[in-house]
């Protein structure tokens, strides 16, 4: 139920609905590296098709794997970029097969401009933690950090010095020291301002400290809802229709007196609620309010009713 839903559109509670378009601007992310000789691959076999020749064995499954896969993925209502992960080895493939015939002149260029925007970006690496250093990352890690990634440069540098390796190995191997830095440096440093742990751990503190709360999940994302477990070892009992959600504001439910949504979420359109509060919010990025809403008059909260109004 819960897999057809998200194909056929039903399970919108459970977020990720997107257009037609989405993997569109995803593919490509994930194969840029091989991006070029991708689509130089695709365009051979395009060309081999409309002249009637035949094709190298294996290229029919290939794209049924590929191709087809993408275009199932694309008809989904529910669409995510882990999705693709069943995908990837056929697009692999394909390069790899694409690899084997002579390559144009611009792909050879464009996979060599590649190769020199990895090194660049190990260089990067290199550079980031030093700066991390002065925004608050202890020292000895920032250092740690810049020395592995002055390992990872080395070790490109030893690989494009190597006359006798060809040259799809050396692009390979330098991408993937740079990839291997990135997850290992980069992302580190990134989640130290972007993590959602402090705002899921700073709402659970707040509802745990209230003996009086009992509070529900309305319209929780799998971002949300695994948040919570993950970093609060918490699950809060879903609310999906408007009827519930009507009577926790009305305090008549027999359970709940509160829910905990994403301000996006909140008020739901086209229905009429009592008045309600924020008892507390946190910010979890630009985009993203956690909100505690409840009926319950507390001299903390604005009281505001259906229309928004304080």
């Amino acid at each position: 139920v819960n897999h057809a839903g998200r194909f056929t559109g039903q399970a919108t509670q459970l977020g990720h609905q997107s257009g037609p378009g989405y993997y569109v601007g995803v593919v490509p992310l994930y194969i840029l590296p091989w991006l070029v000789a991708w689509l130089y691959a695709l365009g051979d076999v395009w060309r081999r098709l409309r002249r009637r020749e035949a094709l190298d064995p294996g290229w029919g499954l290939l794209i049924g794997w590929g191709l087809g896969g993408l275009l199932l993925l694309t008809l989904s209502s529910t669409k995510r970029e882990i999705y693709l992960s069943v995908l990837l080895p056929a697009l692999a493939l394909m390069v790899g097969a694409g690899l084997r015939e002579p390559l144009a002149k611009s792909v050879r260029v464009a996979l060599k401009i590649w190769l020199g925007l990895m090194l660049l970006l190990l260089l990067a690496m290199v550079l980031a933690p030093l700066g991390s250093i002065r925004s608050g990352l202890p020292v000895g890690r920032g250092l740690l950090y810049a020395l592995l990634a002055l390992i990872f440069l080395g070790l490109a540098w030893m690989a494009m010095r190597r006359r006798s390796m060809p040259w799809p190995q050396q692009i390979g191997l330098v991408t993937a020291l740079a990839y291997i830095a990135a997850l290992s440096i980069a992302c580190p440093l990134v989640d130290r301002v972007k993590s959602y742990r402090p705002s899921f751990t700073a709402m659970a503190q707040r509802i745990l400290s209230d003996p009086q709360a009992k509070v529900g999940a309305w319209a929780f994302d799998e971002t949300t809802r695994a948040g919570f477990y993950y970093y609060c070892d918490l699950i809060f009992p879903a609310v999906s229709d408007t009827t519930q959600l009507q009577s926790i504001l009305k305090g008549t439910h027999p359970r709940l007196n509160g829910v905990l949504t994403l301000s996006r979420h909140f008020p739901p359109a086209e229905i009429s609620l009592p008045a309600w509060q924020v008892i507390e919010e946190e910010r979890m990025g630009p985009r993203r309010r956690l909100q505690w809403i409840s009926a319950v008059p507390r001299p903390a909260a604005a009281a505001i009713t259906a229309d928004g109004s304080i």
